[in-house]
Formats: C-alpha cells, structure tokens, sequence
C-alpha cells in the first residue's frame, strides 16, 4: 500500500474525519483529502505529525519496516528520494520499476535505481571527506 492509502487506512481505523485530522495538525481537511489522494505528497515535518496524531510509527504509514544494517543505506536513500516528492515502486508482479513523481509515473530499469544509488553513495563520500579536510580533530 503507499503512503497515500496507510494514511487513509489509518485514519478511517481511528474513526477520525480528514477535517478532524487536518486540526490536529493544523492543516485544513481539505489537504489531507489532497494528501489521501496523492494530490499531494507531505513534507517530512507533515508525516511526522499525521503519524503522532494517528498514534502510529512514521514507518506503519509509508509501508515500510525499519532497515536491518545491511540495508541501511538503501533505506536512507529511499528516504531521502521519499522526501524530495519521488517514489520508486516495484512491481515484482510484472517485472518493472516505477519512478512516481506527483501524479506522473514512468517505468524505469532497475539499472537506473542501482546507478542512482551508486551516485549518491559517491556524492556522499565525498562530501564527507570534504568535511573531514576541514574539520578539527578530536584526541582520543
């Protein structure tokens, strides 16, 4: 399920109207109607908020588990695609990836989900030597 139906799902399982969860976070139930309808994608401070006045964990609503340390970094980074309004669904039943993108979706090759890794992984890295170079030391 996407985030889009765990919202909805969990709110409905509450027995909480969109106007009503829209004042407890103080949004308009307007746009959590957006939201339950992928008009519109939260910010990561929204989702946080829906998740605490829903009484669930962040990870309930975006359908996903916490990372085991091997899949960490895959994790982080679906998080931070997540965050930057994308989402990569897989659809194992007929063998393509999707790059969702608002309302847009495009069929994508694993290659370039495994590439996009990569890049990031790179940037990261070397952003974080960067910091290292100019950074001060700590004496054990």
């Amino acid at each position: 399920m996407s985030l889009h139906e765990n919202i909805k799902k969990s709110r409905i399982a509450k027995e909480i109207s969109q106007r009503e969860l829209g004042r407890r976070i103080e949004m308009s139930g307007q746009m959590i109607s957006k939201i339950e309808k992928s008009e519109t994608t939260p910010s990561i401070e929204t989702l946080t908020k829906i998740a605490k006045a829903l009484d669930v964990s962040i990870e309930e609503l975006l359908g996903t588990s916490p990372p085991s340390t091997s899949d960490k970094q895959s994790y982080l980074i679906e998080q931070l695609i997540y965050s930057l309004g994308y989402d990569i669904i897989y659809d194992e039943e007929d063998g393509y990836v999707v790059l969702k993108h608002g309302k847009d979706e495009y069929e994508i090759e694993e290659k370039d989900v495994n590439d996009l890794y990569q890049s990031s992984t790179s940037f990261i890295e070397f952003k974080l030597q960067e910091i290292i170079k100019r950074s001060r030391k700590f004496p054990k």
